[in-house]
């Protein structure tokens, strides 16, 4: 993942991964009438994308469903490579219904009080607390 982190291509790959995840909750739905919550991990490189936030919403307008049904994890370093930016991109995802959780939590340097200020649903602590 590094690697298509530095050459960009985990755009591509993050998009192509939302893309499958999306219809596999919606053959679910309609082949087995569940409807499951996934979730699914974004990069920093797709966070500082301008066209993120149209991109998610066009995947769930094309499958028909409910962005209820989608947690976006972010880790807690993705956050603070451009905070003001990621902060207005996540407001602009949690407005389409979309969940948000911070991954990883406590190997970075964020403290709860800056945390409880972000439109976050969840918070999943490192393993190495546990």
């Amino acid at each position: 993942m590094p690697i298509a982190e530095e050459t960009g291509n985990i755009i591509l790959i993050g998009k192509s991964v939302l893309e499958t995840a999306c219809k596999e909750v919606k053959k679910r739905e309609i082949e087995e009438d569940i409807s499951l919550q996934v979730s699914v991990n974004i990069s920093p490189r797709q966070l500082e994308q301008d066209s993120f936030v149209d991109v998610v919403s066009t995947i769930f307008n094309e499958k028909n469903l409910d962005p209820g049904l989608l947690e976006l994890e972010i880790t807690e370093g993705a956050m603070m490579h451009e905070v003001d930016k990621s902060i207005q991109i996540l407001f602009k995802l949690r407005k389409l219904g979309i969940s948000i959780s911070i991954d990883d939590f406590g190997t970075g340097v964020s403290s709860l009080n800056y945390i409880s200020q972000l439109p976050v649903d969840m918070l999943k602590i490192d393993q190495s607390f546990v």
